[in-house]
C-alpha cells in the first residue's frame, strides 16, 4: 500500500482521493506509561491519527464473490490533528497491532470495469505489545483448510479494544490498475468502525471516550494481489496495505464506522481479493 497522510482539519487531497470524511477535531489522549511494560513514556494528547501497514491472506468462500480475509495491522507512528508527526515510544518501548477476521462480497459495478467490495461482518481487536517483542502473521492451516492469525506473543500483550461483529461501514472500490496490465485492479478504502468494547487496560490507555465511539480507516493497496497457495480451483491470496486511522468525536448525522481489518488494511486487501476473483 502507498503510505498515506490524512490531515483532518484541512481535508487534504490524499483524503479526498479516498472519498474521505471531514469532521470536527479529534481529541484522543494516549497514555504510553500504560502501554509500556516498563511503565515509562509520556502522555500524548494529540495522537489523533495512526499510521499503519498491514498484511493479510484472502480466501474465496463461494463462487458468488464471497471471501474471508484475515490479517494484522501494525501501527508505525502517530500524527496530530494537523498531520504532523508526534514523538512517541511506539516501535521501541511498545508496539500496537490490530488482528482482524473479515467477511464480505465483491461484485462488478454495472456498466463499468470496476469492482465494489461490501463487508458483511468482522472481528477486529487492538492489542498492545508492551515489550514490542511479539510476532504476528496471517497463516493458512492446511489441516482445516482455513485462514487464521498466528500470534507468537510473549506473555506481555494486552487487549486494548474489541470491535464486535457487524459494526463496519464504508466502501472499497477497485478500478483497472494504473500499470495497464490487464486483469489487475487498484483499490482504495474508506471504512468506519464503531461499538468498541474497552477492557480495563484500554480504558486506562485512552483518556476519553473518542476511541469507543468511532474511528475511520483510509488505505490503498500496495501492488497487485499475489496468489500464495492453490486450494482446489481457487487461490489463497496475499495482500499488503498502508494507510491512516483517524479518530473522531461523534457528530450528528455521521456514520458509525470502524477500520481494520482491520482492518484493515482490510479494505485494500478486499479490493485485491475482488481483483483476484475477477482474474479467476
Amino acid at each position: 500500500m502507498a503510505a498515506m497522510r490524512v490531515v483532518r482539519g484541512a481535508c487534504m487531497a490524499g483524503l479526498l482521493a479516498l472519498g474521505g470524511w471531514c469532521g470536527g477535531a479529534a481529541a484522543l489522549t494516549l497514555d504510553q506509561s500504560v502501554l509500556s511494560a516498563s511503565g515509562t513514556g509520556g502522555l500524548i494528547h494529540n495522537a489523533d491519527q495512526w499510521l499503519f501497514t498491514s498484511s493479510s491472506l484472502i480466501q474465496p468462500t463461494n463462487a458468488f464473490g464471497g471471501f474471508n480475509e484475515v490479517g494484522v495491522l501494525k501501527v508505525t507512528g502517530f500524527l496530530d490533528s494537523a498531520g504532523q508527526p508526534v514523538a512517541s515510544g511506539v516501535g521501541s518501548a511498545y508496539g500496537l497491532y490490530v488482528v482482524f477476521n473479515l467477511f464480505g462480497n465483491v461484485q462488478p459495478v454495472p456498466g463499468t470495469p470496476n469492482q465494489a467490495i461490501t463487508f458483511t461482518s468482522g472481528d477486529v481487536k487492538l492489542w498492545a505489545d508492551r515489550n514490542n517483542d511479539s510476532s504476528i502473521q496471517a497463516i493458512f492451516n492446511p489441516v482445516t483448510g482455513s485462514l487464521a492469525v498466528d500470534r507468537q506473543a510473549n506473555g506481555d500483550d494486552r487487549l486494548l479494544a474489541d470491535n464486535t461483529a457487524n459494526k463496519i461501514s464504508g466502501a472499497t472500490l477497485l478500478t483497472p490498475s494504473a500499470t495497464g496490465i490487464p486483469g489487475l485492479l487498484d483499490g482504495s478504502s474508506h471504512l468506519g468502525f464503531a461499538s468498541w468494547i474497552l477492557p480495563a487496560l484500554g480504558t486506562a490507555a485512552f483518556g476519553n471516550a473518542a476511541f469507543a465511539e468511532q474511528l475511520f480507516l483510509d488505505s490503498a493497496t500496495l501492488g497487485p494481489l499475489l496468489p500464495v497457495l492453490p486450494i482446489g480451483n481457487t487461490f489463497i491470496l496475499s495482500a499488503t496495505e498502508a494507510g491512516v486511522v483517524t479518530f473522531s468525536v461523534p457528530e450528528p448525522g455521521s456514520l458509525a464506522l470502524v477500520l481494520g481489518g482491520v482492518p484493515a488494511l482490510a479494505a485494500r486487501v478486499r479490493r485485491r481479493a475482488r481483483a483476484a476473483f475477477t482474474r479467476r
